[in-house]
């Protein structure tokens, strides 16, 4: 039976100042080229693989002498060496013969995974200059949603499709900044978007990339929106007092609206119906996932 061994490296202190993960593949390197190992890691967590016979504590030794050598310290009340072990969250078991079903929920987890890797061009080291953009964003129960792009001074408010109006408030709060990122992301490529919202839920479910119920198809599908145009996303709280543009905006209140923008030049988009955006973002998608052949369901929009 195929040992599986974790590990967990400590960096050193002056590790910890940098880029830990340059010297986890550093170490990645040594292993598999002194001793032929065969490995993976994500930043400091590490997991291998061993045929039957293998001696688990001899590859033990192995590891932590190179660690010893690079300076590196092994957590070693987080080492495992065993038959099943839990890697990220997943409960790795040496049992070819065993297969398990996917879930419903995590099929358009995967699509949308294997449609966003080949075209995310990573985190890059040295962060180029990029012009910065800010929209408000507001859904409001039943009515509709409303938003402001505050340099170009452009404002629109639409109703929420029928069959999303009684849908919790988070997902209509997550489907407003969608919204915006179907109408002005191909004017924002290449630059960073600021979203100002007052739904404490949906601005951390955006900081944090994920976000539990309904909310993460139009989470999903904004993040994938962003990284094929490449757009930077930053998203700041703000009370709904703060956000009384965009709040006027998604009840229709235009006279609300009007006093609070005074006599600024405002430019009102006419209202959209919501079936063009949805086409909008499904031709984003299509445009990238045609060569791949999978294209993610877009039915939350």
């Amino acid at each position: 039976m195929e040992w599986k061994i974790l590990y967990r490296l400590i960096p050193p202190l002056w590790a910890t100042r940098g880029p830990v993960h340059f010297f986890a593949e550093a170490l990645h390197w040594i292993l598999q080229q002194k001793y032929s190992w065969i490995l993976h890691h994500y930043l400091d967590d590490f997991i291998s693989f061993f045929p039957a016979g293998t001696e688990p504590h001899t590859a033990g030794a192995q590891f932590k002498y190179t660690c010893d050598q690079l300076g590196f310290l092994v957590a070693e009340d987080k080492n495992v060496q065993r038959t099943i072990v839990d890697y990220l969250g997943i409960n790795m078991l040496n049992n070819h013969r065993t297969s398990q079903r996917l879930t419903a929920a995590a099929r358009p987890d995967l699509h949308w995974w294997k449609t966003l890797l080949p075209i995310w061009l990573g985190i890059s080291a040295i962060a180029p200059e990029r012009q910065k953009f800010t929209i408000a964003t507001e859904a409001s129960g039943t009515k509709g949603i409303g938003e402001i792009w505050f340099a170009s001074r452009e404002v629109f408010s639409t109703c929420l499709p029928r069959r999303h109006r009684k849908k919790h408030i988070n997902f209509k709060e997550m489907y407003a900044v969608l919204y915006a990122f179907a109408q002005w992301g191909d004017k924002w490529r290449g630059h960073e978007a600021h979203i100002l919202c007052d739904n404490e839920t949906v601005v951390t479910g955006i900081d944090k990339k994920t976000i539990r119920g309904a909310a993460i198809q139009p989470l999903q599908s904004l993040l994938l929106i962003a990284a094929i145009q490449d757009i930077v996303v930053r998203v700041t709280w703000i009370s709904t007092k703060a956000n009384a543009i965009a709040d006027s905006l998604s009840r229709f209140d235009m006279k609300k609206f009007a006093n609070l923008v005074g006599s600024q030049p405002i430019r009102i988009l006419p209202r959209r119906q919501p079936s063009l955006i949805r086409h909008k973002i499904s031709l984003l998608k299509r445009n990238i996932t045609s060569s791949t052949d999978c294209l993610p369901p877009t039915d939350e929009i």
